[in-house]
């Protein structure tokens, strides 16, 4: 309700106050009092500059820079001006600030823009025909607005929106379904798994006693062969009294080899003098090597100089000197060769070595001390016999295919769980989500129904209430007062000037009426809920969810938001 309205600058008035009372109130006075005024600043503090009439601001007093208005209204003041605008609750709460803000608060608050305001409770004048002469889909898309009942359409379309990938889901749900195998009759599968559990328990205590078995005999075939690998080495030995050691063996052996060689070579000896001319030798050499520096010294000598071609006075000489080095080189070279011989012979003969055994004998003399710890060995496998043979090859066999088949069918029976759980994953998947999709088609249904019912309900509510007015502006003139489905009257192009005034003021006054009930004859929650598995609680909060907190509750008769 306006109970109070405050002008500062606006149009006529520099400063004016008006109270209303909760009846009917009526602005009377000569034409250009400003009654007008009073009427359009009320629509200028609800939807600022829209609903006036010039450009923004003309509504300024002539000679002022600012004006506003203050309304108030119900449990709110609003205040709009050229500089500011705000709206507060009546304890100083501030609800909205600036021009933005204000205009949504009010749409947010009664529902209604500019546009809506205008048709529904706001006639400016010259104006009264504007709603009648709109064409047909923005007739009825006004009126829809007005009641609220677009919103079911915004409803409809969102949750058919959200139908789609549901839909999609629920197919996609039917195919993985189809394409997975039945799983098998699981209590047969565990009980079959309960005998071969116990067949394997009873297989396991031979199978370990087996192994147990055949530790032991291979043990004692570890012995065995052992003893076989002495026994084999021991065999080899022919010379078991030894008395010289092993590094005494071998000097004999290396001694013995020595001798064989040089015995062999001293064939090649025998017309030579077995002598030790080893210091002859030496004194040859040096002897030898102070010849050859001199000969090397006088090779060269010719009997003129060959740089400069003079005769060289003693190069006679020189040359004698030269042959008689040649000579004694000679000489000492021959007689070197012999006493090499002679001395080479004699180092052959020193080298000779005469032993009581031969060199294969020592051969394996030194083979056979090698091997003779093994004597006494031996002797400690003396109680090892040949063990009898142990083979598990069978039951390890057995007992292995035994467990595989275990695993198998304990694998087989784990599949079948995560397949019967996977199933039943997806059929409760499937099973949520075709229920919900079937209540939204149901609820899509629902608001086709109650729409068409609606409009079937209000039509001739509207018609009823501007059939009242018209027929008491024109004293039941005309009997007949006809509402189409589009909101415009039947025969309104046959009516006078005037009557066609009346018909629109009747028709836009029973519509402002309407707007503002909360109540209609339609079809009620009650009558549809029987459509829906569950009661009107849950479908009002399932509802709630799918349209986004955008719903009609429809419950005796009364209609909210």
């Amino acid at each position: 309700m306006i109970y109070k309205i405050e002008l500062k600058n606006y149009r006529c008035y520099s400063d004016y106050s008006r109270d209303f009372t909760d009846k009917l109130n009526i602005l009377a006075g000569p034409n250009g009092i400003g009654k007008t005024t009073i009427v359009e600043a009320i629509a200028y503090a609800l939807f600022g500059n829209k609903a006036t009439r010039g450009k923004a601001n003309d509504w300024i007093r002539t000679g002022y820079k600012h004006g506003k208005v203050k309304l108030y209204i119900d449990d709110y003041i609003i205040l709009r001006g050229d500089n500011e605008q705000y709206v507060e609750h009546i304890d100083g709460t501030l609800l909205a600030r600036q021009h933005t803000g204000l205009d949504e608060w009010i749409e947010a608050t009664y529902g209604l823009d500019a546009d809506l305001y205008g048709t529904s409770n706001y006639i400016a004048q010259k104006d009264i025909e504007s709603f009648t002469s709109l064409q047909s889909a923005e007739r009825i898309a006004r009126v829809e607005k007005l009641l609220r009942i677009d919103i079911l359409d915004k409803l409809k379309q969102n949750v058919k929106e959200q139908a789609k990938p549901i839909r999609k889901e629920v197919e996609e749900l039917q195919i993985k379904l189809g394409n997975i195998e039945e799983p098998l009759d699981s209590v047969h599968m565990n009980n079959n798994l309960k005998i071969l559990l116990s067949d394997l328990l009873i297989m396991e205590g031979h199978y370990k006693k087996a192994l147990k078995d055949f530790g032991a005999y291979t043990k004692a075939l570890e012995l065995y062969t052992k003893k076989e690998t002495l026994e084999e080495k021991v065999s080899k030995i022919v010379y078991s009294d030894i008395k010289q050691s092993t590094e005494e063996l071998f000097i004999i052996k290396q001694k013995l080899l020595v001798s064989i060689e040089a015995e062999k070579q001293l064939y090649n000896y025998n017309d030579i003098i077995s002598d030790n001319k080893s210091i002859e030798l030496d004194s040859m050499r040096e002897r030898c090597a102070v010849l050859n520096n001199k000969i090397d010294e006088l090779k060269n000598i010719t009997e003129n100089c060959p740089t400069c071609g003079q005769s060289i006075p003693n190069a006679a000489a020189l040359k004698r000197k030269l042959t008689s080095y040649k000579k004694e080189f000679k000489t000492l070279t021959t007689k070197g060769i012999r006493y090499k011989k002679s001395t080479e012979k004699y180092t052959l003969e020193k080298s000779l070595y005469i032993s009581n055994h031969d060199l294969d004998t020592i051969e394996k003399m030194l083979e056979d001390i090698q091997l003779l710890p093994y004597i006494k060995e031996l002797e400690s496998y003396s109680n090892v016999s040949k063990p009898k043979k142990v083979d598990i090859t069978q039951i390890t066999t057995d007992y292995n295919d035994l467990a595989q088949k275990v695993k198998e069918v304990e694998t087989d029976i784990n599949q079948q769980e995560k397949l019967s759980i996977l199933i039943n994953t997806y059929k409760e998947d499937y099973d949520d989500k075709q229920k919900l999709l079937n209540k939204m088609e149901s609820f899509i249904d629902f608001i086709d129904k109650y729409r068409k019912e609606f409009t079937q309900n209000i039509i001739p509510l509207i018609e009823n209430n501007a059939a009242k007015i018209f027929h008491y502006l024109t004293d039941n003139k005309y009997p007949n007062f006809l509402l189409q489905k589009d909101y415009s009257l039947d025969n309104y192009d046959k009516l006078s000037g005037s009557e066609s005034d009346c018909a629109s003021l009747a028709l836009r006054m029973a519509i402002a009426k309407i707007s503002r009930i909360g109540s209609f004859n339609s079809m009620l929650l009650d009558e549809v809920a029987s459509s829906f598995d569950n009661d009107k609680e849950e479908l009002l909060l399932d509802l709630l969810k799918l349209s986004d907190n955008q719903l009609i509750y429809i419950s005796h008769g009364e209609i909210a938001k």
